[in-house]
């Protein structure tokens, strides 16, 4: 089970058990002194779909295109640059 611990000044201040990534956005922006983004964000939904239009071919993918980080992505991107 993955464990986040944050530290500050080498002390471990808090922690997180688990997959929670609302969690671990909330603390690190607490920690940060970063203020919560407004409840009027942008679904999800529409961040995909806008990020989806805009380009004719749009890859979601482990790593980045000089980086692949799984075979799937490895080959999708060696696909891409062979077919331009």
């Amino acid at each position: 089970m993955p464990t986040v611990i944050f530290f500050q000044n080498s002390k471990a201040i808090d922690r997180i058990d688990g997959v929670d990534i609302a969690a671990l956005t909330t603390k690190c922006k607490n920690l940060a002194g970063a203020k919560s983004e407004p409840a009027t964000k942008e679904s999800l939904e529409d961040r995909l779909k806008a990020l989806i239009n805009k380009s004719k071919v749009m890859i979601f993918m482990k790593g980045d295109r000089d980086l692949p980080k799984c075979g799937f992505s490895k080959q999708i991107i060696q696909i891409i640059n062979n077919t331009g």
